[in-house]
């Protein structure tokens, strides 16, 4: 009888507001916050410098009320000592993020100084996990992972008890894995980044930004067979990098072979496949990234690569230069027509027609004319006499 009253007395002791409190921050930590917490911090150096005998961190109430009055009374316990504790937190958790998405890397300069020596593994798709949800009910329930959020941050947790509680987004410091998670050094994480990124996007990381605004600088006016050696360098990246996409669009297509076959089986795909597709994915996006960057810098020698698609052959050149007097006298038209307001089309059509005249006329004046320009020309002039002959156009020049 005592003993199946325990359990009823338990739960109604928990369902209460401050023992339930108490449980999670007493034994509810994240996966992002466990060694956060638990491990080395500023208090618990305090404790160690104050007492080097003290070995446990297990005491009763009254062996840790000696110690509390030995410590003396807090000095530091005042909002805006905790607000600055909580930002310190975030960007600490920050950091954490960033090492699990891959952003940190062990070439990357960044202060790691603040983390733990060890992390927890990251959490993946289909693991049961405990999620602290705070609607429609508070309370801790058990669940499976069912998505990561993009950029990191949170999951998608499908719950175990579906009709009561719905699919939701829970923040990745609100979510605790169903088990104990192996805990593997900084180093490794940072070196893992560093070895799933392609090896030429990885070298390109690794040279400091400095170093490459030196170099670009140097060697930009260097020539080699009479092609800039900056342009060979950029050529050569290219197309190294174009390789590594060959084979990055290799591997993702028999990826997405291999999911549709699963998928006739089955809709649970393994965690390692989709690890495998997710780095595929990512790694093709920074090689995309990559490749965009080392293309805009190609533009800049598109004249000296192909000078005469630079330069309008003499046949071309009458019809380049209708194009031009006639965008030309576009804007013109509609910059004065900002004050006047003509909204009749025909009339807007003949002013812009012979306002190209104009400009057609005084470019031809400042060189060299050929019988090819006399005939672009006179062809000009002709298109203006059939928009005036019309009946709309010939009525625009006379008021009643």
């Amino acid at each position: 009888m005592v003993n199946n009253c325990q359990p009823n007395l338990l739960g109604r002791i928990f369902d209460e507001g401050p023992a339930r409190r108490w449980v999670i921050c007493e034994f509810f930590y994240s996966g992002v916050d466990e060694q956060l917490f638990l491990g080395d911090n500023e208090f618990v150096q305090l404790i160690h410098e104050a007492f080097p005998n003290l070995k446990t961190t297990l005491m009763n109430k009254m062996e840790w009320r000696v110690i509390r009055r030995l410590l003396g009374k807090p000095r530091r316990c005042s909002p805006i000592f905790f607000h600055e504790e909580r930002q310190i937190l975030e960007q600490r958790r920050r950091k954490v993020r960033a090492i699990y998405d891959g952003s940190f890397t062990s070439t990357a300069n960044c202060d790691l100084s603040d983390l733990p020596p060890n992390l927890p593994a990251p959490l993946v798709v289909g693991m049961k996990v405990y999620a602290r949800l705070r609607a429609p009910k508070d309370g801790i329930y058990g669940g499976t992972i069912d998505a990561l959020v993009s950029g990191g941050g949170g999951y998608r947790i499908v719950f175990d008890k579906e009709d009561m509680i719905p699919p939701a987004f829970v923040p990745d410091y609100e979510v605790m894995y169903d088990g104990s998670l192996e805990l593997l050094s900084l180093s490794y994480f940072l070196q893992q980044n560093s070895a799933r990124l392609p090896v030429t996007v990885n070298s390109i990381r690794t040279v400091p930004l400095h170093t490459k605004l030196k170099k670009s600088t140097d060697v930009n006016h260097e020539k080699v067979g009479n092609f800039p050696v900056r342009m060979l360098v950029i050529l050569v990246k290219v197309a190294k990098l174009l390789e590594i996409k060959k084979k990055l669009v290799k591997t993702l297509t028999e990826l997405n072979n291999e999911a549709e076959k699963e998928s006739i089986l089955t809709d649970v795909y393994t965690p390692v496949f989709q690890e495998r597709y997710a780095r595929t994915v990512v790694d093709l996006e920074t090689v995309n990234r990559q490749v965009n960057i080392y293309l805009n810098g190609i533009q800049e020698y598109n004249t000296q690569l192909l000078p005469h698609l630079s330069e309008v052959s003499i046949s071309a050149r009458p019809e380049a230069l209708r194009r031009m007097c006639t965008s030309h006298a576009n804007q013109i038209v509609k910059h004065c027509n900002q004050g006047l307001n003509v909204t009749n089309t025909q009339a807007l059509r003949l002013i812009t027609a012979l306002t190209s005249l104009l400009l057609q006329i005084r470019s031809l004046g400042q060189q060299k004319m050929t019988p090819v320009d006399l005939t672009a020309l006179n062809d000009s002039i002709n298109e203006i006499h059939q928009m005036v002959s019309s009946s709309e156009s010939y009525n625009l020049f006379y008021t009643g």
